[in-house]
Parts: C-alpha cells; sequence; structure tokens
C-alpha cells in the first residue's frame, strides 16, 4: 500500500527509514523503487544514527526530509517527540 505518492518522496532532500530491512515492506518506497525513479540506494540512512549524531538530521530550515517507518505508531510518537524536544 502506498499513502505517499512518489513525487513526495521524490521531493525529499533526505530520507530517513526506521529501518533500512524494512524498506521492502513499505508500498512509500517500494512503490517508486518499482517504477525505476527511486533506489534504495538514495536513502540518507536510518533514524537511530541520527539519533546518536552519526550522520546529521536536517541541516537547515530549507531541506525537506522525509521519515518513512514500519510498525507501531505509538513507537514512532514517542521517538519524534524525544527528537523534538532534543532539537535536532
Amino acid at each position: 500500500m502506498q499513502e505517499l505518492p512518489t513525487s513526495v518522496v521524490l521531493s525529499a532532500d533526505k530520507i530517513i527509514v526506521k529501518s533500512l530491512e524494512a524498506v521492502e515492506e513499505t508500498g512509500d518506497l517500494k512503490t517508486p523503487i518499482k517504477e525505476g525513479v527511486f533506489d534504495e540506494s538514495d536513502i540518507y540512512g536510518e533514524l537511530g544514527k541520527v539519533i546518536n549524531r552519526e550522520i546529521k538530521g536536517r541541516e537547515n530550515d530549507q531541506e525537506v526530509t522525509l521519515f518513512k517507518s514500519v510498525g507501531l505508531s505509538i513507537v514512532d510518537i514517542v521517538v519524534a517527540n524525544y527528537i523534538y524536544k532534543k532539537g535536532y
């Protein structure tokens, strides 16, 4: 199932996922890959690496980041709240 149009995925400067292994479970990324307009190598990185400061998250106010999660929404809310409070 694809919830986000391919154009939204392609408009992001950085795509961050909860898990690279879970990419094949989400139609939002799987569909653009099948269409040949997006490649798994275009994914910037995993959320855990942003949180651990191994890679940078959003670097300026103009940068568009897309976070794609697969899993329980409550976990996503808790993580998003943590990141927001930390000022990442």
